[in-house]
């Protein structure tokens, strides 16, 4: 057909199991076992026009169980293995007016039990190995379209239990070498999304009354995905490309009376992940790319009352051999920004844990030998921003736990042998900012813990043989600001913890051999400011009424690092060099305060 108008066009392979067992005075259980191998989904379009059409292909493997006992012992579970299926959405020759393309592969598993005087268990397990979700556009016109390619890999566990013990439980969830892509060639891109997404999820959830509540994941791992969006020979206006690789935890206990309520992982990695846009010979007006790679776990215990104990605990989290990077080559760049990100992120809490012992604890949080990149080769750029950035973050809070053991520790965070790069090789810049940043945080805080116990203790954060850099060759520079930065913080805070013993403790904190550095060759600078930081600090406060209250660090060492702005072999506008600042700093401060 030549010409489509609102119509839909879906390819879709699906394999489900969905069981509902209701159970009354007798034990229950459901399991399911899913294979799906070597799958092939496409929608293949060539010289039509479309006006209000969406493009659909899905391969789609889903678990759903529920529960719902009574005196009776409940459990589900379930195993899922997908391997090489392929989804690909192609248009070659095209006009697209109102256009949605995706390719989509899911794997998920639904677990849910409601239990009343019963105990309630979830286990589940996945692996996907190389799954392909492709969106392909050639000598394309695109006005107002969404392009997506997404993988997704998804467990949810839920119990409601009452006089009932509950467990979510999860051996090992494993998605390897995925690849999501989204390419355009030869095309003119107007009002368009470009999205290629690979997500690993797993969330886990207790409501509890009366009754023991756990939530454990034995092992995430997410090794080699690779998203990826690129444009060649293409016209951009207003366009948004997103490559994205995520990983994510997520565990919850709640209304957990008069017993134990925890939540534990033993391993979440990511290793050697990939998202990058690449823009090539390309024109682009009101443009973003942006390439991220994110890992978080957050763990919460939330309204367990008289309880024998509430915790949170991570024995390993690492990230590391990760690339974000956004390229651009013999392009034409106007109001366009360029953000490359490498994120990886702790949360626990203990909230409103009244009478019980409420504890947030991380072994080792690991950051490694990640990659953030930005590079400009042969570009005309104004108002531009390129932004390549790592972060490591661990927060740590328990609040409104009355007439308990609040206690919030970290052994290890450890940043090392990290780049984030921002480097521009033959460009004409106007109004540009480029920044580089390296920026690893520990926060621990117990709030409005009265007749308590508040501790907050970190063993060792350490930051070492990080690099944070801008590198300018050849470039013409106009109103242009260079920035590169590494910052380490720590901050623990007792507040509103009244007739209380309050203390805040910090054994190492360590920033050594780490680089910031601007680096300018052969440029021509017009009003331009090159900075380069590296910062260091520590905070601890305690503001209780009628209590004991300390602050402690034994050791803050910065040894060993180098701020440095180094310009050669420049013309710069003004012979007097006015207009142009470099600034170098490196920077240690410590911060102890007890209030009231």
């Amino acid at each position: 057909n030549m010409v489509y108008a609102a119509n839909v066009d879906s390819t879709e392979v699906e394999q489900i199991g969905s069981q509902t067992v209701n159970c009354n005075g007798g034990s229950c259980s459901s399991s399911f076992a899913q294979n799906q191998n070597v799958l092939f989904a496409d929608i293949i379009n060539i010289i039509n026009n479309f006006n209000d059409v969406s493009n659909s292909v899905e391969v789609e493997q889903v678990v759903d169980q529920v529960l719902d006992c009574e005196n009776a012992g409940c459990d589900n579970t379930a195993a899922q293995d997908q391997e090489l299926p392929l989804a690909v959405v192609l248009n070659v020759l095209n006009d697209l007016d109102n256009v949605d393309n995706s390719a989509e592969i899911e794997q998920t598993i639904e677990q849910d039990i409601n239990c009343e005087q019963a105990g309630c268990f979830n286990e589940a397990g996945q692996l996907q190995f190389l799954p392909i979700a492709a969106v392909l556009n050639v000598l394309t016109t695109q006005e107002d379209v969404d392009n997506s390619a997404e993988i997704e890999q998804t467990i949810e566990q839920d119990n409601d239990c009452e006089q009932a013990g509950c467990e979510n439980g999860v051996l090992a969830k494993v998605q390897a070498i995925p690849i999501a892509a989204v390419v355009n060639v030869l095309s003119e891109l107007d009002d368009v999304d470009n999205s290629a997404e690979i997500e690993q999820t797993l969330e886990q959830d207790n409501d509890c009354k009366q009754a023991g509540c756990e939530n454990g994941v034995l092992a995430q791992l997410q090794i080699v995905p690779i998203a990826a969006v690129v444009n060649f020979e293409s016209n951009l206006e207003d366009v948004d490309n997103s490559a994205e690789v995520e990983q994510e935890i997520t565990q919850s206990n709640k209304d957990c009376e008069n017993i134990l309520c925890e939540n534990a992982i033993g391993a979440q990695t990511q290793l050697l992940d990939v998202a990058a846009v690449a823009n090539i010979l390309t024109e682009q007006e009101d443009v973003d790319n942006s390439a991220e790679v994110e890992q978080t776990a957050t763990q919460k215990n939330e309204d367990c009352e008289d309880d024998i104990f509430c915790g949170n605990e991570i024995e390993a989290q690492t990230q590391a051999l990760n690339g974000a990077a956004v390229v651009n080559v013999l392009s034409n760049l106007k109001d366009v920004d360029n953000s490359a990100e490498v994120e990886q992120e702790i949360t626990q809490e203990n909230k409103d844990c009244e009478d019980s012992v409420c504890t947030n604890g991380v072994v080792a949080q690991t950051q490694a030998a990640n990659l953030a990149l930005v590079l400009n080769v042969l570009n005309e750029e104004e108002d531009t921003a390129n932004s390549a950035e790592i972060e490591q973050g661990t927060y740590q809070e328990n609040e409104d736990c009355e007439t308990s053991v609040c206690q919030n520790e970290i052994v290890a965070q450890t940043q090392a042998a990290n780049f984030a790069t921002v480097s521009n090789i033959i460009n004409s810049f106007e109004d540009v900012d480029n920044s580089a940043e390296i920026e690893q945080e520990a926060e621990e805080g117990n709030d409005n813990c009265d007749d308590s116990i508040c501790g907050n203790g970190i063993f060792a954060q350490t930051q070492a043989e990080n690099f944070a850099t801008v590198a300018n060759e050849f470039n013409s520079m106009e109103d242009t600001t260079n920035s590169a930065e590494i910052e380490q913080k720590s901050s623990q805070y007792n507040g509103g913890c009244d007739d209380s013993v309050c203390s805040n403790e910090i054994l190492a904190q360590t920033q050594g051999v780490n680089f910031a550095t601007v680096e300018n060759a052969l440029n021509e600078f017009d009003k331009v400011v090159n900075s380069a930081e590296i910062e260091q600090e520590a905070e601890q406060e305690n503001q209780c009424d009628d209590s004991v209250c300390e602050n402690a660090i034994v050791a803050q060492t910065q040894v060993g690092n180098f701020a440095t702005v180094s310009n050669e072999e420049n013309i710069f506008d003004d012979a007097s060099h006015d207009g142009v600042i470099n600034t170098a700093k490196v920077e240690q401060t410590a911060e102890q305060k007890n209030k009231d």
